[in-house]
């Protein structure tokens, strides 16, 4: 007997499983956190260059008493934009500059025109030379009192600092999840949780008292990295514990856990507008969440596969008492007398390419993974591009997530997880090309038409986990997810640098992102169909299954190459 047909007899999705998964649900709020919280820690202000006090003495010997507005006029040049410049200054070192002050002004007031005008003869007259800061930046607080930005001085040539933190949070990442695979399948999903919450949660509170820029960013990328650990055990657990026709709905629900808590988050940060406090508020619910580690059961699969049947018994009579199932005690002897055949052995990734079929199918899951996170982070770090109010657009792109999977919740039966994958992924890719196209007088449809590419994009976000566990057996079920999710943070690592493409062409990043969406829908036919099919539990069952599938003859039928 297979443990999907037990789990027939058991309850596919009983109360066992609804209470414990609702636990698990609830810990994909923190992932918003450990992944996008530097939105807000680090959100830009706007800034200018502080005035030296021997400047304002210059300034009052020619002019007298000014405001503080014509301060700045005098001092600080204006682009071509007419805008103040955040970075410079006018360089007040010798008599030339004065003079050129006097013959400019000529008698006028110091007016913001004046400025602007002064400014745009800067651009044309070599003799009229800036600095940068010399004393640093006043940073508005219209919007936030405090972030990074503000407190460590980390814009203009400081800006890389934050960039820099970003890209090694999506390192450090990587390198957890490759570690995770095999360690959770070596020692159990619930001790490698019990371990990654509760350094999330010491490194996330311990963040609000970070010094400085270096100590924020090794608490950062720390906790990044243990919530890796944590999301994808939890979503190994949650799919494991759930019958086949239940899969579908726990996987895309779990998704919209962390749609939400783009707006929970967003909702948080518009309340307390000081990053440290804000680090607190966010990240002490982490401290509760360890505490689901005493109610959460090991996965059954992984202790059969063990071959720890004394364990797997209890739990699965467990879940018969709360589900309020009888269960004939022979019946279970038998099942787990026919455990995995495979049960101690310990697997890694080169497992996932030892023959030609498994590494056509790991190299497809691989790159449809890459171009996920490409969409999805390149169309996240847009979003400061849309214009208003960034509290409301990142609230937005966070609820974006929920109809998609919402539409996929209802489909993803009838036509399959391959047709999900194509259907979405070609869909965000055109949104992200037609969006760049669109002229800037029509705002409102280029922010339509990223809230449906990131709509889409987050569709095939969910079916891609749920595809990849159900693709591998249970022996190496997260050690591929861990493979996976790892490739994936290459994509958040490369759409930063992609974004930077538009100092060629300014459309081209996004034209870039929304072809590879598109070719990656279109290889996602070629992966084998999971609907409705049981979860294998040995190499030998994933075998089969591959090499029946590859080798069978292509037909055309309904989007099916099968």
């Amino acid at each position: 007997m297979h443990f999907d047909d037990l789990l027939k007899t058991l309850g596919e999705f009983g109360t066992f499983q609804k209470r414990r998964y609702a636990l698990i649900c609830i810990l994909g709020f923190q992932s918003v956190m450990a992944m996008l919280g530097i939105v807000f820690f680090g959100a830009q202000m706007d800034h200018y260059c502080k005035v030296p006090a021997h400047y304002i003495d210059w300034v009052t010997q020619a002019y007298g008493n000014v405001s503080h507005e014509e301060l700045l006029n005098i001092a600080i040049p204006r682009n071509k934009d007419g805008e103040r410049e955040q970075c410079i200054l006018y360089r007040y070192d010798n008599d030339t500059r004065l003079e050129a002050i006097y013959s400019i002004a000529d008698g006028q007031n110091i007016t913001s025109d004046f400025s602007h005008s002064f400014g745009a003869l800067h651009l044309e007259r070599s003799n009229i030379t800036t600095k940068p800061c010399p004393e640093g930046r006043i940073y508005s607080q219209e919007q936030f009192k405090s972030t990074l930005v503000s407190e460590f001085d980390l814009s203009c040539g400081n800006a890389w600092q934050l960039s820099t933190c970003k890209s090694a949070l999506f390192a450090g990442k990587l390198f957890a999840l490759l570690l995770s695979g095999v360690i959770s399948d070596r020692f159990g999903r619930r001790h490698v949780f019990l371990f990654g919450q509760f350094f999330v949660a010491a490194t996330g509170i311990s963040m609000a008292f970070a010094p400085d820029m270096l100590s924020f960013s090794v608490l950062y990328v720390l906790q990044g990295s243990c919530d890796a650990l944590v999301y994808l055990t939890i979503y190994t657990l949650g799919m494991e514990l759930v019958g086949t026709s239940k899969r579908r709905m726990a996987g895309l629900i779990i998704g919209m856990f962390f749609g939400l808590g783009h707006t929970l988050l967003a909702l948080e940060a518009y309340l307390v507008r000081n990053w440290r406090h804000l680090a607190l508020v966010a990240n002490s619910p982490a401290v509760f969440f360890t505490l689901f580690w005493l109610v959460l059961p090991e996965s059954v699969r992984w202790l059969l596969a063990q071959g720890r049947h004394e364990e797997a018994k209890a739990i699965i009579t467990r879940v018969a008492a709360v589900n309020k199932v009888t269960l004939d005690p022979d019946v279970l002897d038998e099942f787990l007398l026919t455990g995995d055949q495979e049960k101690r052995v310990t697997h890694t990734p080169v497992d996932l390419l030892k023959t030609l079929n498994r590494a056509k199918v790991t190299l497809n899951l691989a790159f449809l993974w890459l171009v996920n996170s490409l969409v999805y982070f390149g169309l996240s770090y847009g979003t400061q591009d849309l214009g208003g109010s960034l509290f409301l657009n990142f609230a937005l792109m966070g609820l974006a997530d929920i109809p998609g999977q919402f539409l996929a919740l209802f489909i993803l039966d009838t036509i399959g997880r391959r047709k999900i994958l194509l259907i979405f992924m070609v869909i965000g890719g055109l949104a992200c090309i037609i969006a760049v196209l669109i002229p800037k007088d029509l705002q409102w449809l280029t922010i339509t038409l990223a809230l449906l590419g990131k709509m889409a994009i987050s569709t095939t976000f969910a079916v891609i986990y749920m595809v990849t566990s159900e693709i591998y057996p249970t022996v190496i079920r997260h050690v591929s997810l861990s493979f996976h999710s790892s490739i994936g943070r290459l994509g958040g690592l490369l759409a930063p640098q992609i974004l930077l493409l538009e100092t060629v062409y300014k459309p081209l990043p996004f034209i870039v992102i929304g072809l590879c969406s598109v070719t990656a829908g279109g290889l996602a036919m070629l992966l084998p169909e999971t609907l409705g099919k049981p979860l294998s539990q040995t190499m030998a069952a994933f075998d089969t299954v591959i090499n029946g599938r590859l080798v069978s003859k292509c037909t055309f039928n309904r989007f099916s190459l099968y």
